[in-house]
């Protein structure tokens, strides 16, 4: 579930309001809804709306006939922006004080008030992350940063003008500023704005899922799409008209349209509207869970519930009078509404609907088909193939080798082709993740027997040797060498020393050509060979038999002979 969104301002003139409607705070209480022209109407309707909520309290009524109502908490002047811990689970709900300048903590124990914080002028939305609370102060242009441990201010960012909806995403919070028409972007690390938005005009709402963000832009009746990674809008969705409240819930994007009476709903992987949802008068907050979106009807005093898997409500429920902001609390399955008007919020049984089937949303699943767990490989370069099956779009597949080198791949069909294997036990992993974040993986096991090969470097082929022995050497590869022996003419061969590296020293050769061969073989058998040929020349040699060394001869002439042996032998001469 992501609900890290608020949801603020209605609008100035552009939305006709009537004596119920909400806008935008000033700086003193009796101007907080000035932006309307309509104070003294407003006025009017909170008085009589105060003495109806005191009326039926002393008659014992509750102004709810929804039959789940868990309890009503007082909480100080003009609750509106709520929301709860989200993921993180710190169990407390937050809701800021249009008229008090401050947030009230409620403890989803015990729903009950357990601290007030003194926080900007007036208030409006507020989002947990990163373990602390972030409110926008609209009338003082700034995002108070509140530590959920201590609760107490630990900065105050400035940011643009009439800061309203704010929500948290990819460890950033997403500020709409309404009178600047733009968004500010502050790092959770450092509690600075390290981007600035431009968006629509009078940027309301705002939301994070699927990576990216999307405002509402009240009176240009569309929502600017903003990636996360480049701070950039890459898309405008027209929607109804005055859209204001937005929430992210299973894939897709929901939009109050104030002035539609509708709920847009936008697809995060196109970016365009798949369904218009009507519900009560003048929707204004609006929250994802457990497969539901909760809509608070502000002129309706109602809220609508809507299935996420049909797209259409399936219970509507009777509030109190002007509802205006609603949060969904996944600690306990309760919704929790404010009242601008009542001083309080509602807490709602969101589990528990008549008619409703929280969606099931089943995780994707991927398969490796080939190769399959154990196999051997006798190559260095392997094709891998699967099959994928969803329930939801697919965000990303990816494929690893040994948990390290990462190959990208889609379709329901799928392969990648790795190479350069190196010999050994190898671990491959598909994992595929879905729009909501859910994953599948699968994983086999191989073992890669590289290819044997070996050859002889010295001597080279055709060499012409003048001795008899022989020191050949040479070099192998493969997977899991046992043993390099070296033959010569095909008779027995005899081991060598080493194997990666090698060498042997041959027995005396007679005269002649030979042929050297070298043989390498693995652990399962397999063998390789190189050979050379090689020609061992007969070394020259002559004596002189007669007359023998030393001799003393009574003659002056002498007959000189003797013997000479080797190969080719073309003269044999004598000097005296």
């Amino acid at each position: 579930m992501e609900d890290n969104a608020f949801i603020c301002q209605p609008s100035k003139d552009a939305m006709g309001l009537t004596p119920s409607e909400i806008t935008l705070g000033r700086s003193t209480e009796e101007n907080y809804l000035e932006k309307s022209g309509k104070n003294s109407k407003l006025r009017q309707t909170f008085v009589i709306s105060s003495i109806l909520v005191i009326f039926l309290f002393f008659i014992n009524l509750t102004p709810f006939s929804y039959a789940d109502l868990i309890s009503t908490i007082p909480v100080g002047t003009f609750p509106y922006g709520i929301t709860y811990g989200t993921a993180y689970g710190n169990g407390n709900v937050y809701v800021a004080l249009l008229g008090g300048n401050s947030v009230s903590v409620i403890s989803d124990m015990t729903n009950s008030v357990i601290a007030t914080i003194p926080v900007g002028t007036s208030p409006y939305g507020v989002v947990y992350g990163n373990g602390n609370i972030y409110v926008t102060n609209y009338g003082s242009g700034t995002v108070s940063v509140i530590s959920s441990v201590t609760n107490s201010v630990v900065a105050t960012v400035p940011v643009g003008t009439s800061p309203s909806g704010i929500a948290f995403g990819n460890g950033n919070v997403y500020v709409a500023n309404y009178d600047s028409n733009s968004v500010s972007v502050i790092s959770s690390m450092t509690n600075s704005v390290v981007a600035t938005i431009p968006v629509g005009k009078s940027p309301s709402g705002i939301a994070y899922g699927n990576g990216n963000v999307y405002t509402t832009n009240f009176d240009n009746n569309t929502v600017s799409v903003i990636s996360s990674m480049t701070n950039s809008v890459v898309a405008t969705v027209p929607v109804g008209m005055n859209p204001i409240g937005i929430a992210y819930g299973n894939g897709n994007v929901y939009v109050t349209n104030y002035g539609s009476g509708t709920v847009s709903v936008i697809s995060s992987v196109t970016n365009s509207v798949v369904a218009t949802i009507p519900v009560g008068k003048s929707p204004l907050g609006v929250a994802y869970g457990i497969g539901n979106v909760y809509v608070a009807n502000y002129d309706s005093s109602s809220v609508s519930i809507i299935s996420s898997l049909t797209q259409s409500v399936v219970s509507t429920t009777s509030v109190g009078t002007n509802p205006s902001w609603i949060a969904f609390d996944s600690n306990n399955g309760y919704v929790y509404v404010s009242f601008i008007y009542g001083g309080s919020v509602s807490v709602l049984n969101g589990v528990v609907q008549p008619s409703i089937t929280p969606t099931i949303i089943s995780p994707p699943s991927i398969s490796i088909t080939s190769p399959s767990n154990g196999a051997i490989i006798n190559s260095d370069s392997l094709t891998v193939s699967g099959t994928v099956s969803n329930s939801t779009a697919i965000k990303s597949m990816q494929i690893t080798l040994d948990g390290v080198t990462s190959f990208q791949t889609s379709g329901t069909t799928w392969s990648v082709l790795i190479t350069a294997l190196t010999s050994g036990a190898h671990t491959i992993t598909a994992t595929v993740t879905d729009i909501n974040g859910n994953t599948g993986t699968s994983s086999v096991t191989i073992t890669v027997n590289t290819p044997l090969t070996i050859s002889i470097t010295s001597p080279t082929n055709g060499a012409l040797l003048d001795t008899n022995t022989v020191m050949v050497s040479g070099t192998a590869s493969g997977s899991n060498i046992q043993s390099v022996q070296v033959s010569i003419d095909g008779g027995t061969a005899n081991q060598a020393s080493g194997t990666t590296s090698w060498s042997f020293l041959t027995s005396p050769l007679t005269y002649g050509a030979h042929t050297i061969t070298a043989i390498v073989t693995d652990s399962s058998g397999k063998t390789a060979s190189s050979s050379v040929t090689i020609t061992v020349n007969t070394p020259l040699t002559i004596s002189i038999t007669s007359p023998t060394n030393g001799a003393l001869l009574d003659t002056n002439t002498v007959m000189v002979s003797g013997t000479a042996s080797g190969s080719n032998i073309q003269s044999v001469q004598v000097s005296i």
